[in-house]
């Protein structure tokens, strides 16, 4: 049985950590924390080229290497940067992050008493 949980995802540094919240449904805690770590990923892609954070051309044209060896550069790059998390979903937990951009889609069944 799916259970709800709050996840988070940002970028460290000067991108203000975790910024983003979002209530989803998930076999396990491990399973939405790989969910929140692949929206990181894609929150990281959006400004890879551009604010300090190199991408996989860039890599290639600074330090003179393949694709391939660029590709890893890149993506030990990216795992520094990137902030996630999940928890359990509960009405303190959203206390705590909704008045960051937090999308509830089962508002529905989190505002009826449980």
């Amino acid at each position: 049985m799916e259970k709800l949980y709050i996840i988070g995802w940002g970028l460290s540094g000067g991108f203000g950590g975790v910024r983003y919240y979002e209530v989803i449904e998930a076999e396990a805690e491990d399973d939405a924390t790989i969910r929140a770590w692949e929206n990181a990923c894609e929150y990281y892609e959006m400004y890879s080229g551009s604010n300090g954070l190199r991408s996989v051309s860039d890599i290639m044209g600074e330090e003179g290497c393949d694709e391939e060896e660029a590709t890893g550069i890149y993506e030990e790059e990216r795992e520094s940067w990137l902030e996630y998390s999940a928890v359990p979903y509960s009405k303190e937990a959203e206390e705590k992050v909704k008045y960051y951009h937090y999308n509830n889609p089962f508002k529905h069944l989190t505002d009826v008493d449980q």
